[in-house]
């Protein structure tokens, strides 16, 4: 059976790999508020779309954020 899995590029621990993760900010009042981190964008999206569209939410500007996580290398 034929992989897709690419063997000549494998990464050892001393080689930093660079992930991008995203998070959801919002206030309440003058109170900042925080989903974690992750790398499924997608998640963050919706929870953004949700709260931003929800009338009972009690939030207001919204806004992803975005970093750069440098880990190190090897098999995640």
């Amino acid at each position: 059976m034929e992989t897709l899995a690419n063997t000549t590029e494998e990464r050892t621990d001393a080689e930093p790999t660079a992930d991008t993760e995203y998070r959801l900010r919002w206030y309440v009042a003058d109170l900042p508020h925080y989903t974690g981190w992750t790398d499924d964008f997608g998640v963050i999206e919706n929870l953004h779309d949700q709260y931003q569209h929800d009338p009972t939410h009690p939030g207001h500007d919204y806004a992803i954020e975005r970093r750069e996580a440098v880990r190190g290398g090897g098999q995640r």
